[in-house]
């Protein structure tokens, strides 16, 4: 496994950056129950609103076809 850090900020590595974003906003012990084995751990929407930024989330959700709320 790569590490989730990469090199060049934001592009090379975007679930790396997705975790960044998480831990910083204090769901790092969630984020790692979705990448580890065992229950995965719940957020809210508005846990995740507060954890990315406005563009990320916007740019989220238009790939997934759904709101941003």
């Amino acid at each position: 496994m790569g590490g989730a850090g990469g090199s060049q900020a934001g592009g090379s590595n975007p679930l790396g950056g997705l975790l960044d974003m998480l831990t910083k906003s204090g769901l790092a012990d969630q984020a790692q129950s979705w990448i580890g084995t065992g229950d995965n751990q719940s957020v809210s929407g508005a846990q995740i609103a507060e954890a990315l930024p406005d563009e990320a989330l916007q740019k989220a959700a238009a790939q997934a076809g759904v709101s941003p709320q």
